[in-house]
């Protein structure tokens, strides 16, 4: 499996949701990602909070239950979030760099720590994930 990939294979037919955790590579891969674009702009890198994790985790659990698509539930300062069949932490950073309100979250000076969560499943009709990033 490549660095920073969803493990699809782990849900592959079984109609359940599955959720990364500190153990995947995915979950350092999106640190690294937002940390690279801090970087580049001369911004401090974040670190990984388990507690922020937990949050987004919870965030994504709850995308999963039908809850609504959107920031009402927050219980953080601040969080994005991205729904698809996005499959690896490159390409969720890509998307959330291409969007001004994502990336200004990314990219906002104050923030000193982070926190990532994802959930993902595998059927017949393709690949899912919700993915959720924390910001305090």
């Amino acid at each position: 499996m490549s660095y920073g990939v969803v493990p699809f294979d782990l849900a592959a037919g079984s109609e359940e949701w599955w959720s990364i955790d500190s153990s995947d590579s995915a979950y350092w891969a999106v640190q690294e990602n937002i940390n690279a674009m801090r970087a580049a702009a001369g911004l401090s890198p974040l670190t990984m909070d388990s507690g922020l994790s937990a949050a987004a985790d919870a965030r994504c659990e709850s995308f999963v239950a039908g809850g609504p698509f959107d920031h009402s539930g927050m219980t953080t300062r601040s969080e994005i979030c991205a729904a698809g069949p996005i499959g690896s932490a490159s390409s969720v950073c890509i998307y959330w760099q291409g969007s001004p309100a994502h990336y200004a979250n990314i990219m906002e000076p104050s923030f000193t720590s982070m926190g990532v969560g994802c959930w993902f499943c595998s059927t017949a009709e393709g690949q899912y994930t919700y993915w959720t990033v924390t910001f305090q």
